[in-house]
């Protein structure tokens, strides 16, 4: 019973790392193409995506914490592989198989959701930085004027 609710655990969250990864890969795209609305509704569904993975997380500390091997953030590690190896314990090799998938799977979507993210805000810095020295070309500095505000 415990071991079936922890797989389900894994799955779920696996399923919610797909979102994100999607999410992330489209929001990649959305970048290179400038649509400002996509990107909103893109973030806003990130954030519930995001809020269903704190919610599972918690249901897995929780789950930890009946079996007694939960430890306080910070004095122990709760990380995904060790919630893994909890769940090997008990597991037969089907099982096992599936629960070996599941984690790296899960570990490999947040590496590249990790991946993504850092060459997102790459190309924002980017944009404003493009944005800043087109703004300086326009109005110039402070005494050189490229266009006449008047006209």
């Amino acid at each position: 019973m415990q071991l079936e609710r922890g797989i389900e655990l894994l799955t779920k969250l696996k399923l919610n790392f797909q979102k994100l990864l999607e999410i992330a890969e489209t929001k990649h795209s959305s970048l290179f193409l400038q649509t400002p609305v996509q990107l909103q509704e893109l973030v806003i569904r990130e954030e519930k995506v995001l809020f269903s993975i704190q919610t599972l997380e918690k249901e897995r500390f929780s789950f930890m914490k009946n079996l007694g091997v939960y430890h306080e953030q910070g004095k122990n590690n709760n990380h995904l592989n060790d919630f893994a190896e909890l769940l090997l314990t008990v597991a037969d090799s089907d099982q096992a198989a599936r629960i070996l998938e599941l984690s790296g799977e899960i570990t490999g979507m947040a590496k590249r959701i990790m991946s993504l993210n850092q060459r997102n805000i790459f190309l924002i810095n980017q944009m404003r930085s493009i944005n800043a020295e087109f703004v300086k070309a326009i109005f110039g500095e402070k005494k050189t004027i490229l266009l006449d505000r008047k006209a």
